[in-house]
């Protein structure tokens, strides 16, 4: 509660403030709820079969679904061929590219394996934790 201003009283019953001239001021409203798992539109989303087998795009891109909403994909784009991983999200039927994600380049990519083994220790190390 904001400090009192000499201007103010509080009604000792309800803790509403009275103005100067004696009239009540209406309580805060309560605080918003809490969401709760189910989403509002009560829609349930399908569970996406998630395994490492390589599958191509209606684009002819390779990928393998990495989770529900999740892919890595091997695009070319300048013609220079990068590994995007991305959210996915699904509009009028059709899959469609998040703005989360990011790509990588070949070298990159390969930066990203060869730290392969050092990234599972630190995984490991952080699972002691």
């Amino acid at each position: 509660m904001a400090p009192k201003r000499k201007d103010e009283e509080v009604d000792d019953e309800s803790g509403s403030q009275l103005s100067d001239a004696g009239e009540k001021e209406a309580a805060p409203p309560p605080s918003k709820k809490a969401k709760t798992a189910k989403s509002e539109k009560g829609k349930q989303r399908q569970p996406v079969v998630v395994s490492s087998d390589v599958q191509k795009n209606d684009a002819g891109e390779t990928y393998v679904q990495l989770s529900g909403k999740r892919r890595a994909t091997v695009r070319v784009f300048k013609d220079a061929p990068m590994v995007d991983i991305r959210e996915w999200y699904t509009k009028g039927g059709q899959t469609l590219p998040g703005g989360k994600g990011i790509s990588l380049t070949v070298d990159q990519w390969e930066s990203l394996k060869n730290a392969m083994a050092s990234i599972d220790e630190a995984i490991d190390e952080a699972k002691k934790a």
